[in-house]
């Protein structure tokens, strides 16, 4: 009975060891948290020069996100779908990683590279304008891929190797204001822009001419030129501003010395431009007289200024 009563025991002990440890031995496929899934539609949403905006597709029941840019980790709540990395470097591409967060579980991690804008051009100005062209200039911003121009809705690609960039925009229409915006670009990235407004020359006055003169004065006349802002009239290293409403423009510059030649030149202005000018010559007096030797013969011709050219 002793022996038979030992081995029930031992049976006994055993069937409780093998359920105990069962029992105690956790479920593995309960505990363990499988990772979250991985964000989706990751993509750089807008940019400037300091900073990178990034978008992605909302991951439900997670508990938040981690970015990772330049090994600095960023903890991102659950409810965000952007976030705005900020006092970056200009013109400086960027490696982003976003992983969702479920307990101390995390995803294996979505990827997106993407560019900070490059710097702005500086020093942008107007070089010089005719009636049809504007030649603008600006200093050249290393490491870029290439400039955008764009102005009137057109946008036109520059690219320039040297240290200040001209460019001559033509075809454009006289006495026209035009804004120009000038982007930088790296990738496909462009910057803010710089922008210049300007006009190019309005057309030169028609029809110029001396009208009356006399010993001390001279009248000109010239056609009207719509929408322009006012008149110069240089001569003598002068300058008179000159405003008219009519078809035509009369003006008379005294205080002259008689028998004198003038040279006149009348420029159209639009804004802080003027055109290339137009010009006339002009005596003062009504008769004037023009003493020359002809040839071996020495006698004093008297030339009637629109009469005779010579008088024998």
């Amino acid at each position: 009975m002793k022996a038979l009563s030992f081995r029930i025991t031992s049976n006994h002990l055993l069937m409780c060891v093998f359920l105990s440890l069962l029992l105690g031995v956790p479920d593995s496929a309960q505990d363990t948290v499988s990772s979250p899934k991985n964000v989706k539609d990751l993509k750089a949403l807008t940019q400037n020069e300091t900073s990178i905006t990034l978008q992605w597709s909302k991951v439900e029941n997670i508990s938040y996100y981690i970015l990772v840019v330049n090994e600095t980790k960023i903890n991102v709540t659950s409810a965000q779908v952007t976030y705005t990395v900020t006092n970056l470097a200009s013109g400086t591409k960027y490696n982003f990683t976003v992983f969702t967060v479920l307990g101390n579980v995390r995803s294996s991690g979505a990827n997106v590279n993407a560019f900070t804008a490059p710097e702005n051009v500086k020093y942008l100005k107007v070089l010089t304008q005719s009636e049809t062209s504007i030649t603008l200039q600006w200093s050249k911003v290393e490491n870029i891929s290439y400039y955008i121009l764009a102005f009137s809705g057109k946008e036109i690609n520059v690219t320039s190797a040297g240290p200040q960039v001209n460019y001559t925009v033509t075809n454009l229409t006289s006495g026209t204001k035009y804004n120009f915006t000038v982007y930088t670009v790296l990738g496909d990235v462009r910057s803010s822009g710089e922008s210049i407004t300007t006009f190019t020359a309005p057309e030169n006055v028609k029809d110029l001419k001396a009208l009356t003169q006399n010993e001390t004065s001279i009248t000109l006349q010239w056609s009207e030129v719509e929408n322009i802002s006012y008149y110069i009239l240089a001569f003598s290293a002068k300058e008179i501003n000159v405003t008219s409403a009519g078809p035509q423009v009369n003006y008379t510059v005294t205080n002259l010395t008689s028998g004198t030649k003038y040279n006149f030149t009348v420029f159209t202005v639009l804004g802080n431009v003027r055109s290339s000018g137009a010009n006339v010559n002009a005596f003062t007096g009504k008769l004037y007289f023009l003493l020359y030797n002809h040839l071996t013969r020495t006698r004093t011709k008297l030339c009637l200024h629109h009469l005779y050219p010579f008088w024998g």
